[in-house]
């Protein structure tokens, strides 16, 4: 009996080291790809001004996209948060992409909230055709925020508040 015993033992410990190494190896494989942002499908309109925003990142070495709606609490909370990052790191970029179903129901959002909020309305975009945008890039609950390269290669995914060790991180990273 304890022959067999020891015999299932070898043999399970054969079984999950060999189920870890396959496990390894394929979660290293997922960790080489490159997660890459996705483009809008059409260029999001600005809340504010002409322009619009495809998705391009390319002009800060990091850009932080942050998606919002106006019946997201927390979210002119984390926009304070980031001007004020911002202010620390000039060569941050900083996106913010409203998910509201129109863009008057996005600006009244900004009618109360304190100053450094509005001054996110600069850099807001609308996403109101069915929130495809954010459905492309995962987005799963407000307030979130991607952390991307200039490459456009999502560096950090940020689900709800940004913790202060996150906020720093942004300012470090070149």
């Amino acid at each position: 009996m304890a022959h067999l015993i020891k015999k299932f033992l070898v043999f399970s410990l054969q079984v999950i080291t060999t189920s870890c190494l396959l496990t390894s190896n394929t979660f290293a494989a997922d960790l080489s790809k490159a997660e890459r942002i996705k483009a809008p499908k059409a260029p999001l309109p600005g809340l504010t001004s002409p322009e619009s925003f495809s998705g391009d990142t390319s002009k800060a070495p990091i850009t932080v996209i942050q998606f919002w709606a106006s019946w997201c609490t927390g979210c002119g909370v984390v926009m304070g948060q980031m001007m004020d990052t911002l202010s620390k790191n000039q060569k941050l970029g900083y996106v913010t992409v409203s998910l509201d179903e129109s863009k008057d129901t996005a600006m009244k959002f900004f009618a109360n909230k304190e100053e450094k909020s509005k001054q996110a309305l600069q850099r807001s975009y609308l996403d109101a055709s069915g929130a495809s945008f954010a459905e492309q890039n995962g987005v799963e609950s407000l307030p979130y925020l991607l952390v991307v390269d200039q490459k456009g290669v999502i560096i950090k995914r940020i689900k709800g508040h940004p913790t202060k060790s996150d906020l720093d991180n942004l300012t470090k990273q070149q």
